[in-house]
């Protein structure tokens, strides 16, 4: 089954992108705060929550072009990591470069974490991407064998697992997993 893109879905794809910039700059960013509420801090929140309703849209996006792919390409997993990879060394070399004195390049973990950005949980989007990736073929042949019925409940029983389970594990434990992070995609 081959998807046509649409320019609708990709225009959306570049908001989600600007989206998740903009969440990233808001939550990574350095920012004081008075005590009382003020509007910058609203405006802040409202851009980091943004960052989420991007991520929820790329991820629904690239799910509607992997419908009824029941094949495996092993390259597109290979390109993403590959790039992953390269940005991850670019943006190390940068950050020596400029700042030297706040880069420890004999700690080895930061140098892991550099080379093998995957097994360190540093980029947690692309692992889950992957393992969505990797899973789809599957996924895809799973709910096809299923009755419309059965398909009802497998969506309301991992909607419930999804949205109970920041209730049964804690948060620290739950952001810290690229598992969970997949569950959520």
């Amino acid at each position: 089954m081959s998807k046509v893109r649409s320019s609708n879905l990709e225009l959306l794809r570049i908001i989600s992108m600007i989206m998740i910039i903009f969440n990233h700059i808001s939550v990574h960013g350095k920012y004081t705060f008075l005590p009382e509420i003020t509007l910058n801090e609203c405006y802040t929140d409202i851009i980091a929550f943004g960052g989420k309703v991007g991520v929820a849209a790329f991820v629904l996006i690239s799910s509607y072009f992997l419908i009824g792919k029941t094949e495996l390409r092993l390259s597109k997993v290979l390109d993403v990591w590959i790039q992953c990879i390269f940005y991850s060394l670019t943006i190390f070399a940068f950050t020596y470069l400029l700042f030297r004195d706040s880069v420890n390049v004999t700690d080895m973990k930061s140098v892991m974490k550099t080379v093998l950005p995957f097994s360190y949980g540093c980029w947690w989007f692309a692992t889950s991407y992957i393992i969505l990736y990797l899973m789809s073929p599957y996924i895809n042949r799973i709910i096809s064998a299923l009755t419309q019925a059965e398909y009802v409940r497998l969506l309301l029983l991992t909607g419930v697992m999804v949205s109970g389970a920041g209730v049964f594990f804690p948060k620290s434990y739950l952001a810290n997993t690229n598992v969970f992070s997949f569950l959520e995609f």
